[in-house]
Formats: C-alpha cells, sequence, structure tokens
C-alpha cells in the first residue's frame, strides 16, 4: 500500500516566496525629492504630483471635542461652552487681586505673635 502525502502551500509560503524572489532581483529605487521615501520609476512620476499636492495644503488641527459631539444631542449646545470657560477665567483673575488681603493679615498675625 503506497501512503500519498500532499505538500499543501498556504499563504504565509507564497509570501515568503515571493519576498525571496523579490529581494532577488532588488528592483532600482529613486527617492522622492519631496518626502524622500522611494519608489519605483514607473511609480515616482505619480507619487512626485500627489506628493507635492500634499504638502503645498496646510493640514487642520483635528479636534477631537467636535468629532465625539458629531452626531450627539450635545451638538447643539457645543457652542456655549466657551461662554463657560470665559466666566472662569474671569473668577480667576478676581482671585489674583486677593492674596494681597490674606498676606496683610499674616504679617499682621506674626507682628503681634511675635515677643518685642
Amino acid at each position: 500500500m503506497k501512503v500519498m502525502t500532499s505538500v499543501k502551500t498556504t499563504k504565509k509560503s507564497k509570501k515568503i516566496k515571493l519576498k525571496k524572489e523579490a529581494a532577488e532581483k532588488e528592483p532600482i529605487l529613486f527617492a522622492c525629492g519631496s518626502c524622500g521615501r522611494t519608489f519605483l520609476p514607473e511609480v515616482l512620476a505619480k507619487h512626485t504630483k500627489v506628493c507635492e499636492k500634499t504638502l503645498m495644503k496646510k493640514r487642520k488641527t483635528f479636534d477631537s471635542s467636535k468629532q465625539r459631539l458629531q452626531g450627539t444631542e450635545l451638538e447643539v449646545y457645543a457652542n456655549l461652552t466657551p461662554i463657560i470657560k470665559n466666566k472662569k477665567k474671569d473668577e480667576a483673575v478676581k482671585t489674583k487681586t486677593s492674596p494681597a488681603k490674606w498676606k496683610e493679615k499674616q504679617a499682621d498675625l506674626v507682628k503681634t505673635v511675635q515677643p518685642t
């Protein structure tokens, strides 16, 4: 009786073979003038157009609070939050003048407690 053994090629083994073949060929890559990434000559022309276009645009800063509020009921009230923040800042300004009072009281207390 003969025993038949079959060798299955898996996706991993195919990928490994492809990588080995690619390493043996070693294609010539050229660097992009804008970003420095390397590409095949056929792809480099298309990439440089796209790369230059993206480098010209200034990227907007991402506001995660807007993203979280989007699509919720709180989105309506999102514009009210700066008003509340301004009130807190006004209170902080008022408290900055008060340390002079406690400092004066503390100095008076030290004078009364110190022996003459």
